[in-house]
Protein backbone atom coordinates (compact mmCIF):
# COMPACT_ATOMS: atom_id res chain seq x y z
CA UNK A 1 0.00 0.00 0.00
CA UNK A 2 2.74 2.58 0.80
CA UNK A 3 4.34 1.95 -2.60
CA UNK A 4 1.07 2.72 -4.38
CA UNK A 5 0.71 5.97 -2.48
CA UNK A 6 4.32 6.94 -3.09
CA UNK A 7 4.14 6.40 -6.86
CA UNK A 8 0.78 8.17 -7.07
CA UNK A 9 2.09 11.05 -4.99
CA UNK A 10 5.16 11.37 -7.19
CA UNK A 11 3.06 11.41 -10.35
CA UNK A 12 0.75 14.06 -8.90
CA UNK A 13 3.75 16.08 -7.74
CA UNK A 14 5.32 15.89 -11.21
CA UNK A 15 2.10 17.08 -12.87
CA UNK A 16 1.78 19.93 -10.36
CA UNK A 17 5.38 20.95 -10.86
CA UNK A 18 4.99 20.78 -14.62
CA UNK A 19 1.76 22.81 -14.56
CA UNK A 20 3.40 25.52 -12.48
CA UNK A 21 6.34 25.55 -14.88
CA UNK A 22 4.06 26.14 -17.84
CA UNK A 23 2.15 28.90 -16.09
CA UNK A 24 5.35 30.78 -15.25
CA UNK A 25 6.82 30.80 -18.76
CA UNK A 26 5.48 31.85 -22.08
CA UNK A 27 5.46 29.41 -24.96
CA UNK A 28 8.45 31.02 -26.68
CA UNK A 29 10.88 30.61 -23.79
CA UNK A 30 12.77 27.47 -22.92
CA UNK A 31 14.24 26.50 -19.61
CA UNK A 32 16.32 23.50 -20.53
CA UNK A 33 17.61 22.80 -17.05
CA UNK A 34 14.21 22.85 -15.36
CA UNK A 35 12.46 20.96 -18.16
CA UNK A 36 15.28 18.42 -18.26
CA UNK A 37 14.95 17.95 -14.52
CA UNK A 38 11.19 17.36 -14.79
CA UNK A 39 11.74 14.71 -17.44
CA UNK A 40 14.61 13.17 -15.48
CA UNK A 41 12.43 12.86 -12.39
CA UNK A 42 9.75 11.10 -14.41
CA UNK A 43 12.34 8.80 -15.98
CA UNK A 44 13.78 8.04 -12.55
CA UNK A 45 10.34 7.09 -11.25
CA UNK A 46 9.85 4.92 -14.34
CA UNK A 47 13.20 3.22 -13.69
CA UNK A 48 12.21 2.47 -10.09
CA UNK A 49 8.92 1.05 -11.30
CA UNK A 50 10.77 -1.07 -13.86
CA UNK A 51 12.96 -2.46 -11.07
CA UNK A 52 9.82 -3.29 -9.08
CA UNK A 53 8.37 -5.10 -12.12
CA UNK A 54 11.55 -7.12 -12.54
CA UNK A 55 11.61 -8.04 -8.85
CA UNK A 56 7.97 -9.11 -9.02
CA UNK A 57 8.63 -11.22 -12.12
CA UNK A 58 11.61 -12.87 -10.43
CA UNK A 59 9.56 -13.63 -7.33
CA UNK A 60 6.75 -15.11 -9.42
CA UNK A 61 9.19 -17.29 -11.38
CA UNK A 62 10.81 -18.48 -8.15
CA UNK A 63 7.46 -19.39 -6.63
CA UNK A 64 6.33 -21.15 -9.81
CA UNK A 65 9.46 -23.29 -9.63
CA UNK A 66 8.89 -23.90 -5.91
CA UNK A 67 5.30 -24.99 -6.55
CA UNK A 68 6.48 -27.49 -9.17
CA UNK A 69 9.29 -28.81 -6.98
CA UNK A 70 7.08 -29.19 -3.90
CA UNK A 71 4.35 -31.20 -5.59
CA UNK A 72 5.20 -34.23 -3.47
CA UNK A 73 4.92 -32.24 -0.18
CA UNK A 74 1.33 -31.03 0.20
CA UNK A 75 1.98 -28.57 3.05
CA UNK A 76 4.84 -26.78 1.27
CA UNK A 77 2.97 -26.94 -2.01
CA UNK A 78 -0.06 -25.19 -0.49
CA UNK A 79 2.11 -22.47 1.07
CA UNK A 80 3.99 -21.79 -2.15
CA UNK A 81 0.77 -21.83 -4.18
CA UNK A 82 -0.85 -19.36 -1.79
CA UNK A 83 2.12 -16.99 -2.07
CA UNK A 84 2.12 -17.35 -5.84
CA UNK A 85 -1.59 -16.56 -6.05
CA UNK A 86 -1.01 -13.49 -3.88
CA UNK A 87 1.79 -12.21 -6.13
CA UNK A 88 -0.19 -12.94 -9.28
CA UNK A 89 -2.92 -10.74 -7.84
CA UNK A 90 -0.55 -7.77 -7.83
CA UNK A 91 0.29 -7.88 -11.53
CA UNK A 92 -2.82 -5.93 -12.58
CA UNK A 93 -1.93 -3.10 -10.22
CA UNK A 94 1.64 -3.12 -11.51
CA UNK A 95 0.32 -2.92 -15.08
CA UNK A 96 -1.90 0.06 -14.19
CA UNK A 97 0.96 1.89 -12.47
CA UNK A 98 3.24 1.24 -15.45
CA UNK A 99 0.62 2.53 -17.88
CA UNK A 100 0.03 5.65 -15.77
CA UNK A 101 3.76 6.35 -15.67
CA UNK A 102 4.13 5.88 -19.43
CA UNK A 103 1.15 8.16 -20.06
CA UNK A 104 2.62 10.77 -17.73
CA UNK A 105 5.95 10.78 -19.55
CA UNK A 106 4.27 10.88 -22.97
CA UNK A 107 1.95 13.72 -21.93
CA UNK A 108 4.83 15.75 -20.48
CA UNK A 109 6.96 15.31 -23.61
CA UNK A 110 4.08 16.20 -25.91
CA UNK A 111 3.31 19.33 -23.90
CA UNK A 112 6.95 20.44 -23.89
CA UNK A 113 7.24 19.83 -27.61
CA UNK A 114 4.04 21.78 -28.31
CA UNK A 115 4.91 24.76 -26.10
CA UNK A 116 8.64 25.36 -26.38
CA UNK A 117 10.70 22.72 -28.17
CA UNK A 118 9.57 22.76 -31.78
CA UNK A 119 12.74 22.04 -33.75
CA UNK A 120 14.83 18.91 -33.77
CA UNK A 121 17.78 20.89 -32.39
CA UNK A 122 15.70 22.13 -29.46
CA UNK A 123 14.47 18.62 -28.73
CA UNK A 124 18.00 17.25 -28.90
CA UNK A 125 19.13 19.89 -26.38
CA UNK A 126 16.18 18.95 -24.15
CA UNK A 127 17.17 15.27 -24.35
CA UNK A 128 20.73 16.16 -23.38
CA UNK A 129 19.49 18.25 -20.44
CA UNK A 130 17.28 15.37 -19.33
CA UNK A 131 20.19 12.90 -19.57
CA UNK A 132 22.43 15.18 -17.51
CA UNK A 133 19.75 15.67 -14.85
CA UNK A 134 18.97 11.94 -14.83
CA UNK A 135 22.60 11.11 -14.09
CA UNK A 136 22.59 13.59 -11.20
CA UNK A 137 19.25 12.76 -9.62
CA UNK A 138 18.81 9.07 -10.32
CA UNK A 139 21.87 7.05 -9.43
CA UNK A 140 21.71 3.35 -10.09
Amino acid sequence: MPIKLTISSCICWAFTLFSCQLNNTNSATKNLEADGKILAELQCQAKRLQNERYALADAIRFLEDSVKMSAHEPTHHAIYQSRLDSLNGTTDDMWRRTKAMADSITHTLERLHETAYHSKEDRKMLDEAMTTAFQQYCPD
